[in-house]
């Protein structure tokens, strides 16, 4: 009986701390020219100022970051979430790109998404080019 019990405990803790990361579920990166604009879907449950999604960025191969947006307050009741950056240069000739997710207390999260910018969609990702550059 105290082993199940354990047992059990032992699964929520760990539960817990699989739901404190904070997931990309969807990114849309639209190119207009030689600029791109961001669309990311965050999964996450904010708690408050001290548990929340506060920073996501844009880097390349080489971990160089392209593009990083602050976030300055947590998304309560609510699961998913969505942020929009604009302004974006990506470096022609940039392949690869990766979007990364930051929560407080935990920091980066493990979860990053892989994006091939020769590919108009992939695992998480799609590419909308309105007036690609040429």
């Amino acid at each position: 009986m105290l082993r199940s019990m354990l047992v059990a405990c032992l699964c929520l803790v760990g539960s817990c701390a699989v739901a404190k990361d904070v997931k990309i579920d969807n990114v849309a990166m639209e190119q207009n020219g030689g600029v791109w604009t961001a669309h990311v879907t965050f999964v996450h449950d904010d708690i408050d100022f001290k548990h929340f999604v506060d920073n996501w960025r844009i880097v390349d191969a080489k971990k160089k970051v392209l593009a990083q947006q602050n976030l300055y307050h947590p998304h309560t009741g609510v699961k998913s979430f969505k942020e929009n950056l604009a302004g974006i240069i990506i470096p022609p000739g940039t392949k690869l790109i990766y979007v990364e997710a930051h929560a407080k207390p935990h920091g980066w999260s493990k979860q990053r998404v892989r994006i091939d910018l020769t590919k108009p969609k992939g695992d998480h990702y799609v590419i909308l080019r309105k007036n690609p550059r040429k």
